[in-house]
């Protein structure tokens, strides 16, 4: 099996995208609807990359990239950011708070796989 995504997105149909996206490309993804619920499965599971989209409700994706980044256990985990802002601030916002990469949507296949790969790659 190839590297451990966990997708964080509180939409249904954006999360099943990426996952199918990946899981047919062999990583195994574990899915999140908020914040919230990412750093629970974030403190019990280890993963490779998490994927999180900005505009969730209970806390933003930038809020969770901060918060992962103040713990100390998962820290390190990559994070690319996704999101819907066409504002490219939105994607400096993410990198300020510790996000290793940043997309906009709509996203294709390959530049996703280009992206998971490339942070996944250690």
């Amino acid at each position: 099996m190839g590297a451990r995504v966990l997708v964080v997105d509180d939409a249904i149909s954006s999360r099943g995208l990426v996952r199918i996206i990946l899981e047919n490309s062999g990583y195994e993804c574990t899915e999140a609807v908020d914040g919230v619920q990412a750093l629970e499965l974030l403190r019990n599971k280890t993963f490779d990359l998490v994927i999180t989209d900005h505009w969730m409700p209970n806390m933003t994706g930038i809020e969770l990239v901060g918060r992962i980044r103040e713990e100390s256990d998962i820290s390190e985990v990559p994070v690319l950011a996704i999101t819907t802002d066409e504002d490219v601030r939105k994607c400096t916002e993410f990198m300020d708070a510790g996000a290793t990469g940043c997309m906009r949507k709509p996203f294709g296949r390959e530049g996703l796989l280009d992206a998971v790969q490339r942070l996944t790659a250690s």
